[in-house]
């Protein structure tokens, strides 16, 4: 499972990162297109939440996940 959501989640970085520099570089992007590359990104940062909660569940299952005790400020 690791080593498969592993290649998934590389896979997922690299659309998303091609498709930010399309948003960020295009200028001639029309608002559907702009529309579809926006959608592009929200389903990959969806899908890049789920493949790290998969890992972590793996990680659970295998007794490998660390817990790291760290102060925080309550708000």
């Amino acid at each position: 499972v690791m080593q498969y959501t592993h290649g998934n989640q590389s896979k997922a970085a690299k659309v998303m990162g091609m498709t930010e520099l399309l948003l960020r570089e295009s200028d001639e992007l029309n608002s559907k297109q702009e529309k579809y590359l926006r959608n592009i990104k929200n389903s990959g940062e969806a899908l890049v939440m789920i493949v790290n909660d998969i890992l972590d569940q793996s990680k659970i299952e295998a007794g490998r996940m660390e817990i790291v005790e760290d102060a925080y400020e309550k708000h």
